[in-house]
């Protein structure tokens, strides 16, 4: 057993104790190289990390999906899909879409189905379905989305061997390969699952919510902070009761005490709310996503959404983000469910032609009719 020297509070002290810490740690039964880490050594860089950057540990889906523009990014994303109608080619020729195509899921909307599809992609980085039925050509009739963090995989580096689950008395229901369709947005090479933005930029997400705690926190009680000065030395007891009783008043009322001096705390508005470390989340939001800032309500210096642009913003949505990234594994997936030298598209024409037909611009000269109200020639 390493000696470790007794606590002491001294400068030389501190500083024994921080060198002799990573010795004895090495003799503690928590390290494992085997469960996370691969040497002692990075295990214990790591626990040296989390000491650095606090006790907080990375968001859930769901806390991440509490900041306002990463929710935005998401059901954006998840509702332009699910608004998409399913077309089946042969060749460069457009037939009849199958039943499965006009309803993935007999249980669920068509909608509901596509939408879900694209949300779990944009927030789990993968999507997985179970072909539920088949018809009589053993060609999938209904599909059934499955929810991907309850679905463990075994990976050969090559494709999947096993999918199954586990049930909450440990019971597993195992898959067969062959009846699972895996989409991803980024493939990790070891597990072979897929990887989205809300697991590769947990940092930026952390700096995010901890801005929208700060900003929800420093009005919490319904009142400013307030530093209160005390004339005379107060004991940590002292400092609660003072404490506990200013808290119990309601907001407004005025408060007697001897030898306390309140401040406001040098914040204006901004600082208070954190509002450009909130505004800077829907730059990286938008970013991580590879969605037009114009569509995050990022306020950019000097920019402005006009009526001649504001069309192209749903055509750069679709061939930037939308197409590449989510379409296309789904296009692909769908393609598989049919026979051979079948293709399946979603039909995106209707959705990039939304926009056309906006309002004239300011120059455009106003209609004729005298039928057409002065109010909406001036808009014109």
């Amino acid at each position: 057993m390493w000696y470790k020297p007794p606590a002491v509070t001294s400068p030389v002290g501190r500083v024994l104790n921080w060198l002799t810490e990573p010795l004895e740690q090495r003799s503690t039964s928590v390290l494992d190289p085997d469960i996370l880490y691969p040497t002692i050594d990075e295990q214990l860089y790591a626990r040296q990390q989390q000491q650095a950057i606090g006790s907080s540990s990375r968001l859930t889906i769901k806390q991440a999906l509490g900041i306002p523009a990463v929710y935005r990014a998401v059901s954006l994303i998840s509702s332009v899909v699910g608004s998409l109608d399913l077309q089946e080619f042969i060749g460069e020729v457009e037939i009849e879409a199958a039943p499965v195509l006009k309803r993935p899921a007999k249980t669920w909307k068509p909608s509901e189905f596509k939408k879900d599809t694209a949300m779990y992609l944009a927030s789990r980085g993968e999507s997985i379905w179970m072909i539920d039925e088949v018809g009589f050509d053993l060609f999938a009739t209904s599909l059934l989305p499955l929810v991907p963090e309850q679905m463990n995989s075994t990976w050969n580096g090559r494709e999947f061997t096993d999918w199954w689950t586990v049930d909450g008395n440990g019971k597993e229901r195992h898959f067969k390969p062959e009846t699972i369709r895996h989409m991803y947005l980024t493939r990790d090479p070891v597990t072979g699952r897929g990887l989205g933005p809300l697991q590769l930029c947990g940092i930026a997400l952390n700096a995010a919510q901890q801005a929208e705690v700060w900003a929800s926190r420093f009005y919490l009680g319904s009142q400013t902070s307030l530093y209160m000065d005390s004339a005379s030395p107060l004991s940590s007891g002292d400092v609660d009761t003072f404490h506990e009783r200013w808290a119990s008043r309601p907001p407004n009322l005025p408060k007697v005490g001897h030898g306390f001096t309140p401040h406001n705390l040098a914040l204006d508005m901004e600082q208070s709310q954190a509002i450009e470390a909130r505004k800077l989340t829907r730059s990286d939001a938008a970013l991580m996503f590879g969605i037009s800032g114009a569509l995050m309500e990022v306020a950019d210096s000097g920019s402005s959404i006009t009526y001649s642009n504001v069309g192209g913003l749903a055509t750069e949505l679709i061939r930037l983000c939308v197409g590449p990234q989510y379409l296309e594994p789904i296009e692909e997936a769908f393609s598989d469910l049919r026979p051979r030298g079948h293709d399946v598209r979603f039909d995106v024409e209707g959705f990039q032609r939304a926009d056309d037909a906006v309002a004239p611009s300011a120059s455009a000269p106003a209609p004729a009719s005298d039928t057409v109200p002065a109010a909406l020639r001036a808009i014109g």
